[in-house]
């Protein structure tokens, strides 16, 4: 499938020391790279010109006690009793969340920021408000 792809080609280095030697063996263009594949895929969309990114389950938090749809909550991560912080959701309650996922959350509104002739938007209210990101009107998850 590589092989046979005709469009641009994106990398993401981190910006360890190992990232950089292969970056400079093996150039490419960068794609934005702060702890979560939220991050690369945005930046991807921004690279390919798209004028509108809808994101499904970028919670940042733990909705529903899980970290991760479609498992158990504690299955890919640490589980709900353990998390000692918090952010505001869509609806402005607080919901649990990891330092982590706060981090991955505010590096996104970091990114979305410089690029906002793109218009995100968030199909949950459930998860953490994602400054920048509108939430689609009349959209409720399955």
């Amino acid at each position: 499938m590589l092989q046979a792809w005709q469009c641009p080609r994106y990398v993401g280095y981190s910006t360890r020391p190992l990232h950089a030697r292969l970056g400079e063996g093996i150039p490419k263009a960068s794609l934005h790279v702060a702890g979560s594949l939220v991050h690369s895929a945005v930046d991807l969309a921004v690279h390919m010109g798209t004028a509108r990114i809808t994101l499904f389950g970028a919670d940042f938090a733990f909705p529903s006690v899980r970290t991760h749809t479609g498992w158990q909550g504690g299955d890919l991560g640490p589980a709900l009793g353990i998390a000692k912080h918090w952010v505001r959701d869509g609806r402005g309650n607080k919901v649990k969340t990891q330092l982590n996922f706060r981090s991955y959350l505010i590096e996104l509104e970091r990114f979305i920021y410089p690029h906002l002739e793109v218009r995100l938007h968030n199909t949950s209210r459930d998860g953490a408000l994602i400054a920048g990101a509108d939430i689609v009107p009349g959209w409720t998850a399955p």
